[in-house]
């Protein structure tokens, strides 16, 4: 009851009750507590499996018990409480018995089930009181605690392979997870510490948007990983390939694969519970700010230098002199983004650019941003037999207040709303058009900052180290290095030498398909949803 506060913050249907965080050593293991609740229903089979070896003789549980039928018969296991009916082949089941079914009543397991009758008989003959399995000791068959006890013992003789092979891969896989708990305990209380903040001091509206642009963004990371990972694989797997598309050793590698997940429960099991572990640690070391400080560093009100730094600052105080007399219509065009410290983009992309257009009345404007990927350097093998090698686009709004500060806009999309900071502008001596801007957007609920965003741009594809550096300087003397524009908190987009297409089999098959046009479409939906 002391993390239900903790869970409530997950599961709506949990009552609130107050979690007093004393320590950071009880806060951590309160943690592990809540993250260990909400697997319960994942793994409850693995613990009732466990269980099952320490339960009484009154109550225990058959697992994969094997009933068998004697060849060319039809006789069924009986007893002088039971008969068990047998079907014409093996029978893998989990049935739980007890007193209560031996005499008389139809308990169902979980999968296939063997249905408890009364019978009666002489002892030795069809219909007798024998079961049909050999005990290993004389039993008394008018006590029903040493029938079951003498049938457990031999059934856990029998399957002792079975049922143990599940529990030791399992409980393998789950200490993955939580080992990776621990080792991120102090993210993970921090953030339901930070999560019960949020919710105090805000509208359920706001908190449930809020919550659900972080958790986008949080969720789409780890899972895309092994998707690029399995594509990798795809695209270097040796051998003759069926239609320029699929090589014959990646169809028969995952042929075997599908057939040990399907034949082999434990195994089945063992690699769900390892998925689940190994993506609540891609999340903790997020929430820790060591999966990657440009890209997924999803700390809430992370911290700079061992300092926390707390909710999103004023425009006024970051703003650089170079904004006086700032023309938004100078500003709109196309950019090039060089360096992001932004968690909802993916450090996979590339070539990544943001055109701006600006209303005829000058009071909103629409933002256009096209990326690709994965890219040539973190995908060589398979990054242009992605659908979005040619590109892809997406849209958000933003809105200009005629009162407010020039530079300062409220922009709107993914289900939330935040204010744009262009930070620094830097003209060009020549044309005194803008050439290279720093933007920084941040959005803070409840007094808890949720996520910052910091953008490098330039008007050309390509900057120097020496340019880069300078945009760092100016934006340390901004004040953004707390929020995370210092060189090893921001991801450098790559770009590819060459802007041409990619032609292949592969992008002939997204275009039969359709995938260009759903991409279309998508575009479209999120213009339309600023407008």
């Amino acid at each position: 009851s002391i993390c239900y506060h903790a869970v409530s913050l997950i599961i709506p249907t949990i009552t609130e009750a107050e979690c007093w965080w004393k320590t950071m050593w009880f806060r951590g293991r309160c943690t592990v507590l809540a993250i260990l609740f909400l697997w319960n229903n994942v793994f409850h089979t693995v613990f009732i499996k466990v269980a099952s070896g320490f339960s009484s003789p009154r109550l225990f549980v058959v697992t994969s018990a094997r009933l068998h039928r004697e060849e060319n018969s039809k006789q069924s296991c009986q007893s002088p409480l039971g008969e068990i009916a047998t079907p014409s082949s093996t029978l893998y089941s989990n049935v739980i018995f007890s007193r209560e079914n031996l005499t008389g009543k139809v308990r169902e397991g979980k999968r296939k089930t063997a249905t408890v009758l009364k019978g009666s008989g002489d002892d030795n003959e069809e219909g007798s009181g024998r079961p049909s399995f050999p005990l290993t000791e004389p039993v008394n068959k008018s006590n029903p605690d040493d029938m079951i006890g003498a049938g457990k013992d031999f059934l856990q003789k029998k399957e002792t392979n079975v049922t143990m092979g599940l529990p030791l891969l399992s409980m393998a896989a789950l200490a993955v997870g939580i080992f990776g708990v621990f080792v991120h305990q102090e993210a993970w209380a921090s953030f339901f510490s930070s999560l019960g903040q949020m919710k105090a001091n805000s509208t359920p509206e706001e908190f449930s948007a809020a919550f659900n642009f972080w958790a986008f963004g949080a969720v789409l990371h780890p899972l895309l990983q092994p998707i690029l990972w399995i594509s990798e694989v795809l695209h270097g797997s040796p051998g003759p390939k069926i239609a320029d598309l699929v090589p014959i050793t990646f169809i028969l590698i995952n042929a075997v694969a599908i057939y040990v997940l399907s034949a082999f429960a434990q195994i089945r099991n063992a690699a769900a519970i390892l998925a689940i572990s190994v993506f609540i640690t891609y999340v903790g070391a997020g929430l820790d700010g060591q999966a990657g400080m440009g890209d997924y560093n999803i700390q809430l009100d992370d911290s700079y230098k061992g300092k926390i730094v707390k909710g999103c600052p004023a425009y006024e105080d970051l703003r650089q002199s170079s904004m006086d007399n700032f023309d938004m219509t100078k500003y709109q065009g196309l950019w090039y983004w060089q360096k992001v410290h932004d968690w909802t983009q993916f450090k996979e992309i590339y070539d990544t650019t943001l055109e701006i257009k600006l209303s005829d009345d000058g009071r909103s404007y629409t933002n256009n941003l096209g990326i690709k990927g994965p890219s040539p350097k973190s995908n060589p093998l398979s990054w242009d037999k992605s659908p979005i090698a040619n590109g892809a686009h997406y849209f958000w709004g933003g809105d200009i207040n005629e009162n407010d500060v020039r530079g300062l806009a409220l922009e709107r999309g993914f289900g939330v709303e935040f204010p744009n900071y262009i930070i620094d502008v830097k003209t060009d001596s020549n044309t005194r058009e803008y050439k290279e801007a720093i933007q920084f957007q941040c959005i803070e609920v409840g007094g808890v900052r949720l996520y910052e965003g910091i953008d490098f741009m330039s008007r050309t594809p390509e900057m120097s180290d020496e340019e880069l550096n300078d945009m760092h300087a100016r934006a340390e003397k901004a004040g953004l290095y707390p929020y995370g524009a210092s060189p090893e908190q921001m991801h450098h987009i790559e770009r590819k030498s060459s802007s041409d297409d990619v032609h292949n089999a592969w992008q002939t098959l997204w275009e039969v398909v359709g995938v260009n046009k759903l991409l279309d479409m998508a575009a479209e939906i999120t213009k339309e949803s600023i407008i």
